[in-house]
């Protein structure tokens, strides 16, 4: 799959969810999900990373519906570019 930019005009109508910061992997990004017999680990299910409690790593992900002039969509902001919007990195937001 290609990457590729486009540059969208639209509204943000809604923000989707309450939470926009998750745990994530080092290695892949994706979403770290917690042992349920040892609450203090995170494990990523896509490459099988371990992660204690203390070491987790967040990443933003944004999930707005937006709107132009014609269409309607949700889309998911995630990573660095969130930064200059939330005025810290997502790791400082998760300590405050």
């Amino acid at each position: 799959m290609g990457e590729f930019r486009t540059l969208v005009l639209a509204k943000v109508l809604s923000v989707r969810d309450s939470s926009c910061l998750y745990p994530s992997c080092t290695h892949c990004y994706c979403k770290l999900h917690q042992h349920t017999a040892d609450g203090n680990r995170y494990e990523c299910l896509r490459c099988h990373a371990v992660y204690a409690g203390t070491d987790l790593k967040y990443r933003y992900c944004l999930n707005l519906t937006i709107a132009d002039d014609q269409t309607l969509c949700d889309v998911a902001v995630f990573g660095t570019c969130l930064e200059p919007f939330f005025g810290t990195s997502a790791n400082g937001l998760k300590r405050l």
